[in-house]
This record gives structure tokens, C-alpha cells and sequence, in this order.
């Protein structure tokens, strides 16, 4: 019997050691123990601290998630600080028409922040913390001259609902006798809802090249009839019915989707820089922005890069932990707990609501902290969908990059917690 247990004892402990070892294996894969310090609680400053950089004609502000709250309160806050570095011209992640149906409510008062959250299209940004936003510019453009006022942009092109629109009140004014036909097919081209043909794609890509034509045919007439600035964003609305119709036949939807944000960027910028003498911040998931490429295909921000250069100055995000507000396949959205394994956020003290800011160029060469931020990173990357499978496999809700890389600076938030949307 002393033998049997004696055996018993040794198979146990066997037993017990390969599971410790496992889990040491595990843990140190998983970035969780073993590392150096990076020493970033020494180099992070608060955002009222921003240093402002010389010739910077772009900034960006990436989000790692877009169901967090403190994200985005960033829209806002980094707004803030960069309006006095003489930014005049906000670009949002959101429809293009939609956003001009904003800028009125920013720059004329038409309407309320609540309707203007509306105009959005997404439900990611019905939230409290964006018509908070839309209220701050709104309120500081009350109180500015009309020289100084912020001007309120969308870059995205998956929706044409109000961007249709854009183009026909434009006609309403500029040939009434046309108008009413105009309409008619727009709506038969670009249905508000229901599947699309790809007919009625081509149909729509046709017809918007058509108008162009027309546009730029009748194009002093037209200005005489309404205004530069109306002509304009009715003849951009029609490229970006162009581009819609196109997305929804791309072969790398993402990709095209990238490609014709970027151009409506480099309007919006030639705009403000020619009418303005204004600089531009945008505002996109740090997928979107990022210099170089993250996510596997030739993103907005690489081609901003490869165009603008140091003109284009980025600032990423990213949290140590969060409970971030996903929907599922069948769009209800709840709160799912995911941890980023950075080094740098989870190093960071644990200070309620607190935003660290890490400009890399406060970082000097020989530290640990200049290391790692050159060298590859675990950092959060979550996406507008849940599934059980992103919670389950890390590399689904991270990403393994060099920082600075993709960034010229880092905004950090300890614990992200949930945006809570309003309802349908």
C-alpha cells in the first residue's frame, strides 16, 4: 500500500509540474510577467501638455475601439488643444452627407446636437459623448468669428442617403425645370433601403458621372444660381455616389473604402488650406490612420503618409483593459471585457478617468521605454462586431506592431470603460 500511494504521489506531482510549466510558458507568451519596466509613468503628460509641431498640415486622432467612451471624449478634447494650433477643420470617420447636414447645425444653428448625431448614420456614435462634441463646436462657433469657426466634415462613403440628398436640393436650386426627374432617379439608383442590384449600381455610377458632366458643363451658371461652396459639395456628393456604388462591388471592400476616404481628405484639406489657411484633424479607428500599414491592406492613413509625410502627424490610442460596447452579428450590442496586453498602458497607475499622453519624440534614445516603442508591441484593436471567437483568440482583438511605426504620439486610458448608445 506504501508503494501504491508512493506512485500515486509521484504521478500527481508529475502531474502538478507540467501544469506549472504550462502555465509560466503561457503567461510568459502572453507578455504577462518577465519584462523590463518600460519606465513610461516618467515620459507621459497630461493633453493640456501637448507640444505643437511645426508644419503639420494633418493630424489625426486613431481610437482603438469605437465602443469606448473615454475615445470618444478624445474627439473632443484633442480638438480642443489643436484648435489653438490652428485647426479649423474636423473629419470624422461618418457619412459625407450626413457630416454637411452637421456643419450646419455647427456653423448656422440650424437644428440641435441631438438631431445632428443623426445625421451620423452610425449607431457607434449615438451617444451621449458625441453630441457633446457636436455641442462644444457648436457652442465655440457661436462665440467666434466666421473666419475662425470650426467646419464639421464625414470621409466615408458606405452610405448615400444624405448625400443624395446634398445633390438634390442643390438641384432644387440650380435648374428647378430638371429637378423633379433628378430626384426620381437618384431614389431609383440609390434606395434608402433594401438589396441593390448590380444593376442599379451601374445604373447609379452612370447617372452620378452624368451629373458630373452636367455640373462642370453649367458650372458658372450654376454658381450664379447658388454659391461655390453649395456647386462644390454637390459635385463632391456625386463622387461619392460614385464611390459608393463602387463599394458595394470592391474586391477588398476595405481597401476601397480607405482609398476613397483618402481622396475626400485631400478635398476637404485643399478647401480648407485654399479657403481657410486652415489645418485638419481626422478622426478614424487607429486601423484607419495609422502611417504604415496594420490590418493587412493599404489603409487611409500609409497613403496620407506617403503623400504628406511629417505634414501628417498621428496620434494613436489604446487601454491596458476594457469593457467596450460591441454589437453581435445580428446588431444587439452589449459590453464584452477584453485586456490589450500593452506593456506600457498596463504599467501606467490606476488613476480614475485619467488620459496619459506620450509624444515618442519626448523619448529619449538608450531607455527602455525608446526600445519599446520601436521595436514590436502588443497594443488593443477591436472592431464594430463581437463574436465569441475575437474574445477567445487574442490576436483577434490585438495587434502586434512596431509603435512608432504607426504613430507619432499615444494616448493611453488605464481601464476604458463602455459607450452606453441610445437606442434604435
Amino acid at each position: 500500500m506504501k508503494n501504491k500511494e508512493t506512485a500515486e504521489m509521484k504521478i500527481k506531482k508529475k502531474k502538478w509540474l507540467a501544469a506549472g510549466a504550462l502555465l509560466a510558458l503561457c503567461i510568459g507568451l502572453l507578455g504577462g510577467c518577465g519584462g523590463k519596466k518600460t519606465g513610461a509613468a516618467e515620459y507621459v503628460k497630461d493633453l493640456s501638455e501637448f507640444k505643437a509641431q511645426e508644419n503639420v498640415r494633418i493630424y489625426a486622432l486613431g481610437e482603438a475601439t469605437h465602443g469606448n467612451a473615454e475615445f470618444q471624449q478624445l474627439k473632443r478634447e484633442v480638438l480642443e488643444q489643436l484648435v489653438a494650433e490652428g485647426v479649423r477643420g474636423f473629419v470624422l470617420e461618418a457619412d459625407f452627407g450626413g457630416c454637411r447636414l452637421v456643419n450646419r447645425y455647427v456653423t448656422e444653428d440650424i437644428g440641435d446636437a441631438k438631431t445632428a448625431v443623426d445625421y451620423l448614420m452610425f449607431r457607434l456614435y449615438r451617444t451621449n459623448e458625441m453630441e457633446e462634441l457636436l455641442q462644444w463646436i457648436h457652442d465655440y462657433n457661436q462665440q467666434a468669428e466666421e473666419k475662425d469657426q470650426i467646419r464639421f466634415y464625414g470621409m466615408d462613403i458606405q452610405s448615400s442617403v444624405y448625400t443624395k440628398q446634398l445633390v438634390e436640393e442643390f438641384y432644387d436650386l440650380a435648374d428647378e425645370s430638371a429637378a423633379a426627374g433628378i430626384r426620381e432617379k437618384l431614389e431609383a439608383c440609390f434606395i434608402s433601403e433594401g438589396t441593390v442590384s448590380p444593376e442599379q449600381l451601374q445604373d447609379g455610377i452612370a447617372y452620378a458621372q452624368e451629373l458630373i458632366q452636367d455640373m462642370d458643363e453649367k458650372r458658372e451658371t450654376y454658381i450664379e444660381r447658388t454659391d461655390e461652396e453649395t456647386f462644390a459639395f454637390a459635385r463632391q456628393s456625386l463622387v461619392c455616389l460614385v464611390k459608393h456604388a463602387g463599394l458595394l462591388s470592391a474586391a477588398v471592400y476595405a481597401e476601397y473604402r480607405d482609398e476613397a476616404m483618402y481622396e475626400n481628405v485631400t478635398w476637404i484639406l485643399e478647401r480648407e488650406e485654399e479657403l481657410h489657411q486652415s489645418k485638419i484633424m481626422i478622426s478614424a479607428h487607429n486601423g484607419h490612420v495609422t502611417k504604415a500599414v496594420s490590418t493587412g491592406y493599404i489603409n487611409l492613413g500609409s497613403r496620407i503618409y506617403k503623400e504628406y509625410q511629417d505634414a501628417y502627424y498621428v496620434i494613436g490610442t489604446d487601454y491596458d483593459r476594457t469593457s467596450c460596447n460591441l454589437p453581435d452579428s445580428k446588431g444587439n450590442r452589449a459590453n464584452h471585457s477584453f485586456a490589450s496586453g500593452d506593456p506600457i498602458a498596463k504599467e501606467l497607475p490606476k488613476t480614475p478617468g485619467k488620459r496619459y499622453l506620450l509624444q515618442f519624440s519626448d523619448v529619449p534614445q538608450g531607455t527602455v521605454l525608446y526600445d519599446t516603442i520601436h521595436e514590436k508591441m502588443k497594443m488593443g484593436s477591436l472592431g464594430e462586431q463581437y463574436s465569441l471567437l475575437i474574445k477567445l483568440i487574442p490576436q483577434c482583438h490585438r495587434i502586434e506592431r512596431v509603435p512608432a511605426d504607426l504613430y507619432d504620439a499615444m494616448i493611453f486610458v488605464k481601464k476604458a470603460s463602455p459607450t452606453n448608445p441610445w437606442p434604435k
